[in-house]
């Protein structure tokens, strides 16, 4: 109920449903299972992230793209729906026409909700190179770069214009 609050097609409400995204990653993220000591309670966990829902216009290029970004094939469940299973939560991608008729009113403008997708990888100047060399129309907006706090993150676009993070993790000095 409360996403679907959040998924209004007024522009304040699109405004809120990618800071509402943003902070059940972070959320998340802050509420990832460490190893626990023995004999500590087991944690509890208010929001646990199972998927990232891309509503897409441009389906099969979308499919393409997030195929190659995630070296992944997609599980087809619906003519309109596929889904990369990940680590951790699963990348889906859904056809926006039909996602419009299940729920019009939560139809999402794409490419501006504010909302990043970080996918951590082994080495992010291999993935650059990489994905350079695939001929893909590619909107890089930031070539691989090291952060203080420890990543070292490249930055791109998708077809439909959502922010995508690149990143490594590097040893600080």
């Amino acid at each position: 109920m409360l996403w679907l609050f959040f998924q209004r097609s007024d522009r304040p409400y699109r405004a809120a449903s990618g800071l509402f995204a943003f902070l059940c990653v972070v959320l998340f993220a802050a509420l990832a299972p460490a190893a626990d000591p023995p004999g500590q309670k087991e944690r509890i966990f208010l929001v646990k992230v199972t998927h990232v829902c891309i509503i897409t216009p441009q389906f099969a290029k979308m499919q393409e793209f997030y195929k190659r970004i995630l070296h992944l094939e997609p599980k087809q469940i619906k003519v309109d729906y596929v889904e990369f299973e990940t680590p951790g939560a699963i990348v889906s991608l859904y056809e926006e026409a039909s996602f419009a008729q299940i729920a019009p009113a939560a139809v999402p403008k794409p490419g501006t909700g504010g909302i990043m997708l970080e996918l951590q990888v082994a080495d992010v100047d291999q993935e650059y190179r990489r994905l350079k060399g695939l001929g893909l129309k590619i909107q890089f907006l930031m070539p691989p770069t090291t952060f203080p706090w420890g990543n070292r993150s490249m930055y791109l676009r998708d077809p439909d214009g959502n922010l995508i993070n690149l990143y490594s993790s590097v040893p600080t000095p």
